[in-house]
């Protein structure tokens, strides 16, 4: 019983310390903020960030527009496949991933339900991918 006590404290202590994730969205936005800001599209605080992403398709989704998840998804999948490219400016191989997610929500960023939705200036999201 108290190693089993014990090793749950052990991993809590690691997981504050070594910044564990929560979620795939989390875990690739870490990854992302471990570059130089000069390396990054933008710094966020990643729960929120992932939070809002999730939020933001719901509503999207609340709306009548297509559900744009599993394009966010591939997004995902891309960077955790290439995390050791995701400081390099010259990588582009997530690129189409991140524009077809872009393309996706922007459809309702260029609705009337969306004219209030926070993540939505001009027609676009200004969720920018990783």
């Amino acid at each position: 019983m108290r190693a089993g006590v014990l090793t749950a404290s052990l991993l809590a202590v690691l997981c504050l310390a070594g910044g564990c994730s929560s979620s795939k969205c989390e875990s690739v936005c870490e990854d992302a903020n471990e570059c130089e800001v000069s390396e990054r599209a933008a710094d966020v605080e990643c729960t929120p960030y992932c939070e809002d992403v999730e939020a933001f398709q719901q509503r999207a989704v609340a709306a009548g527009q297509a559900d744009c998840n599993a394009l966010f998804e591939a997004h995902l999948d891309c960077w955790e496949q290439n995390t050791a490219q995701i400081c390099s400016k010259e990588f582009t191989g997530c690129s189409d991933a991140a524009k077809a997610w872009r393309d996706c929500v922007g459809v309702y960023c260029k609705t009337d339900a969306a004219k209030t939705d926070p993540n939505c200036s001009g027609g676009n999201t200004r969720l920018l991918p990783f």
